[in-house]
């Protein structure tokens, strides 16, 4: 998978990956999802403006817990669309990653880490 940001890759970056080092990079995202779903549920005013809003050349900075909830939750698409995946679930941050992985290892050649 290819950072978001930059487009670029070292060499062994596009190896295929063993079953094992799938299943940790795998359940590092669920974790880091899962637990920024926590915190965000934790926040008891999720529309409070807590900084100041301004315009970056990536759009609007989320100057609310749930404007940067909601603009980190869509990188789901925009991250499984990089490798063809569409998501059929997205109502949580969590459930999306489930829903992209669940996609993604429907396919044969998952591991081969290509597109």
């Amino acid at each position: 998978m290819e950072d978001a940001h930059s487009d670029i890759l070292f060499g062994s970056q596009k190896l295929p990956l063993s079953a094992r080092v799938y299943g940790v990079l795998k359940a590092m995202v669920l974790k880091s999802a899962g637990d920024f779903l926590s915190l965000y549920s934790s926040v008891p005013d999720k529309d409070r403006q807590i900084k100041e809003s301004r315009k970056t050349f990536y759009g609007e900075l989320p100057a609310t817990a749930s404007a940067m909830y909601r603009h980190t939750k869509n990188f789901n698409h925009d991250y499984f669309g990089e490798i063809g995946i569409h998501l059929t679930q997205n109502e949580d941050i969590y459930l999306g990653r489930k829903d992209g992985f669940l996609e993604l290892e429907s396919r044969d050649s998952y591991l081969k880490n290509k597109r």
